[in-house]
C-alpha cells in the first residue's frame, strides 16, 4: 500500500482589520441594534392601542374626510330643488276670511266691513256711463258665482301689489274652495291684464282660461268679437 503523500500547505491567512474599519464596524452594528429596538417598540400596542399612522397618511385621511363633507353639502343643495312655475299654480297661499257684501261690477266687490276689492290679473268690461259691451252680464256673472252675505277667502299675491291706486284690496277670491278670479276668465266673463307686464302666481292658469274661452268664443269673446286679446292691456269690447 502506497503511502499517500500530504504536502504541507501554507497556513490561510486571516483577515487583517485596521482598528479604524473595526471601530466604524461597531457604530454600525450599534445603530442597527437602535434601529431593530425602535421598529420593535412602534410594533408593540401602546397604551391607547391605536395604530400608528405616517403624516403622508394623516394628509390623506384629512383629504377624504373633507371630499366625503363636500359630497354630502352637494347631496343635500341637490335635493333643495326650486319649485317649477307649474307647481307654483298648484299652490293655494293662506288668505283673510271677509264677509262679502254685495258685488259692485263684473272684477269689483264691496266687504261687509266697507272695504273695496279689486280681483286682481283680470279685467272686465266697464258699467255705468259710456257702459262697455258685455259689463251687465260680466257683473251678473260674478254675482252668480257668489252670495252675498256668504263668507269668501280672500289671497294676496306675493309678486303683486296690496293695494291699487285707489286704496282697493288686490286680491284673488274664493268662493267654495273656487279661484274666482280664473272662473271669470273661463266663462268668458273677464280677459286677462298683467298691469305693467307683471305676471302673479296665477299667471299659467289664467292664460290658459283665456285662451280656452276665446277659442270657444265664450262671453265676451262671442258678443263682442272685436275685443283684442291682449294679456298687457285692460278689457277693450267697446261700447255696448
Amino acid at each position: 500500500m502506497q503511502n499517500c503523500c500530504v504536502r504541507d500547505l501554507p497556513p490561510r491567512s486571516a483577515a487583517r482589520i485596521s482598528p479604524t474599519e473595526l471601530g466604524r464596524v461597531g457604530w454600525l452594528s450599534l445603530l442597527a441594534i437602535l434601529a431593530l429596538v425602535v421598529v420593535l417598540a412602534g410594533c408593540g400596542s401602546s397604551d391607547s392601542d391605536e395604530p400608528v399612522i405616517a403624516a403622508s397618511d394623516e394628509e390623506a385621511i384629512a383629504e377624504d374626510a373633507a371630499r366625503s363633507e363636500t359630497e354630502a353639502d352637494g347631496d343635500e343643495s341637490s335635493n333643495d330643488e326650486p319649485l317649477e312655475e307649474d307647481a307654483v299654480d298648484e299652490v293655494v297661499p293662506d288668505g283673510e276670511l271677509a264677509t262679502l257684501a254685495f258685488v259692485l261690477d263684473g272684477d269689483t266687490i264691496e266687504l261687509t266691513d266697507g272695504r273695496r276689492v279689486r280681483l286682481v290679473q283680470i279685467d272686465s268690461p266697464e258699467g255705468g256711463e259710456g257702459r262697455e259691451c258685455y259689463a251687465d252680464a260680466a257683473r251678473d256673472t260674478l254675482r252668480s258665482l257668489t252670495v252675498d252675505g256668504s263668507e269668501i277667502l280672500l289671497v294676496a299675491d306675493p309678486l303683486l301689489d296690496d293695494e291699487d291706486r285707489f286704496g282697493r284690496l288686490l286680491r284673488y277670491v274664493y268662493a267654495e274652495d273656487s279661484n274666482i278670479n280664473v272662473d271669470l276668465v273661463e266663462r268668458g266673463a273677464a280677459t286677462v291684464w298683467f298691469v305693467d307686464g307683471v305676471e302673479g302666481i296665477f299667471a299659467q292658469d289664467l292664460l290658459a282660461a283665456a285662451t280656452r274661452a276665446n277659442e270657444a268664443q265664450r262671453g265676451l269673446w262671442g258678443v263682442c268679437p272685436q275685443t283684442p286679446f291682449d294679456p298687457s292691456r285692460g278689457a277693450d269690447t267697446g261700447s255696448s
